[in-house]
């Protein structure tokens, strides 16, 4: 009765839009040019269905959106044909998580701290944070999902050489031959906090903000990450664009990704 009377009515009054559905994935690390290069051609035009891409500081989004043409409920023989249409959205999302391959870290706008948190739950992993630059913006960041208590174990903000020192161990002779931002100092980082804390892992971060204090050598937005694993202490170099704010999220999602790759096996890095 609603299907053949009601939903003519409202159609007809303009009451109710045309319905849309949508899949999507996240990506972080490979620029948006990049990514319409390797999604070219996957997605017909003639499939009705409309590829959308999306760059902000987090990363690259890219969405599929379907509309069913003005219909709210679409019958066919009694059964509604959405699960097939859903069935060719989630099609395409596979091929392109296919050919995006490592850079993709979630689908359907679920957030990178979300994802690592279910997994270090998981597998019952704690984690200890040393951050620099990002001046707790990645502790903040996974303690804004509920249970995070339950992986997150304490954050340090040593954003003085000093403070790098005395909290973390990182020696003098260290800073004084590398310099704060620099590979072995965001890998000392690491390896003290996840020391310090007895827990099983550390993520650190280490980098120049702006918009003051770069250097020919040493940029505004070149950012280190380390993460210490029992077994190893992995270190990756980014640099970063915009202004402040901008490279500081970038940096926390770039230290996160670093910790994302690790935990589902993947290289810390494509290069």
């Amino acid at each position: 009765m609603f299907t053949e009377s009601v939903v003519p009515l409202l159609l007809k009054e303009c009451l109710v839009g045309p319905g849309i559905e949508s899949r999507s994935l996240q990506t972080f690390g490979v620029i948006e040019g990049v990514i319409d290069e390797k999604i070219q051609g996957i997605v017909p035009k003639a499939s009705g269905i409309q590829l959308g891409i999306l760059a902000s500081p987090l990363g690259v989004s890219i969405t599929l959106t379907r509309n069913l043409n003005n219909k709210l409920i679409q019958v066919n023989k009694g059964k509604h044909d959405s699960a097939n249409s859903n069935l060719s959205l989630e099609n395409y999302q596979k091929e392109l998580l296919r050919k995006l391959g490592n850079c993709v870290y979630g689908l359907d706008g679920k957030p990178m701290e979300e994802i690592i948190g279910e997994t270090l739950t998981a597998r019952g992993l704690k984690l200890a944070l040393a951050e620099s630059c990002t001046g707790g913006l990645i502790g903040h960041r996974l303690t804004q999902i509920a249970g995070s208590s339950a992986y997150v174990d304490r954050g340090v903000v040593c954003y003085s050489n000093q403070a790098k020192v005395e909290w973390l161990g990182v020696s003098k002779g260290l800073l004084a031959t590398h310099g704060a931002v620099s590979a072995p100092v965001a890998k000392a980082m690491a390896q003290g906090v996840r020391r310090r804390s007895g827990v099983d892992l550390g993520l650190s971060v280490t980098g120049i903000a702006g918009p003051a204090g770069g250097t020919r050598s040493k940029p505004v937005g070149l950012v280190y990450v380390g993460l210490a694993t029992p077994r190893k202490t992995f270190t990756k170099e980014f640099h970063f664009h915009g202004d402040r704010n901008m490279i500081k999220l970038r940096s926390s999602q770039g230290a996160l990704d670093v910790l994302r790759r690790w935990l589902f096996g993947l290289p810390i890095s494509d290069d």
